[in-house]
């Protein structure tokens, strides 16, 4: 159990600072999309969903088949399902920029 707990540290290690940059990303976009460049806002905002999109592709190939037999039922899945919310609202700023991007309109 120590090996599947040395990996998810690993993999969370890596995976949270890339969430974090992901919202990092998505409230630059959303300054922008708001203020000086509504293209560079945009450009901006498909990085940080490109950075979002990165680290859940990195938290699902967690863990090893053979570590995934030491999960009770249900456990990854619920660990895969905090992730992808963990990632939708990191897109947070950008995606309310946008909706007032369009309401402007």
């Amino acid at each position: 159990m120590t090996d599947v707990r040395t990996q998810r540290n690993r993999v969370l290690a890596q995976v949270l600072p890339l969430l974090a940059l992901a919202l990092v990303v998505s409230g630059v976009a959303a300054y922008l999309l708001l203020g000086p460049s509504e293209v560079a806002g945009w450009i901006v905002a498909a990085v940080g969903l490109a950075i979002a999109v990165a680290a859940i592709v990195l938290f699902h190939r967690f863990p090893t088949a053979e570590a995934r037999k030491l999960y009770p039922p249900g456990q990854l899945g619920l660990a895969r399902v905090g992730f992808w919310w963990l990632a939708a609202l990191s897109q947070g700023p950008a995606f309310i920029a946008l909706t007032l991007l369009m309401d402007r309109s």
